[in-house]
């Protein structure tokens, strides 16, 4: 599966399937690390079920708790928040407008005790974002690496936290 022009609709719900199994998504957290040596704005997207808590201080944020969760490292031209558009999962593609360099399924995540029972990397797909306000809307489609195909929804806000302004 690659970046095209198709778009899959998904089944409206905050989850995502993967291996046969639903998982929850009930939060969403944006880390911002400001411009890249490309002249982009990379960003942290996770995606995270209840059970993982996001604590953030004047300089920091930190996580706790244990639950499942979507990762992807992506790169756009808006300064805050997320370009609407489509983002092209591939690791190997250059640095450019509505990429997406890293990206990962984590099972079992547990932040207290510094674990993840399976971590799957994906290797292709797309992620779809639209925005409206303060409340996004995001539908993923992906293989990873073990072959299997992954879909994902979510619609709701996302925890902003400007990683730039804390160093």
């Amino acid at each position: 599966m690659g970046c095209n022009n198709s778009t899959q609709v998904e089944a409206p719900g905050n989850k995502f399937q993967f291996m046969n199994e639903n998982y929850a998504i009930m939060h969403g957290l944006l880390e911002d690390y400001g411009k890249s040596a490309s002249n982009l704005y990379m960003k942290d997207l996770y995606l995270y079920s209840d059970g993982i808590n996001v604590y953030t201080s004047s300089h920091s944020i930190s996580l706790n708790g244990s639950g499942n969760g979507l990762h992807f490292e992506m790169y756009t031209t808006q300064r805050h928040g997320l370009a609407p558009g489509k983002y092209c999962i591939n690791k190997d593609l250059a640095f450019s407008e509505n990429t997406c360099k890293a990206s990962a399924v984590n099972l079992g995540l547990d932040y207290d005790e510094h674990q993840c029972a399976a971590i799957h990397e994906m290797k292709s797909g797309e992620i779809n974002v639209s925005r409206d306000n303060s409340i996004y809307t995001i539908q993923v489609n992906a293989i990873c690496q073990n072959g299997k195909q992954l879909s994902g929804f979510y619609q709701g806000p996302l925890e902003y936290f400007d990683v730039t302004s804390k160093k």
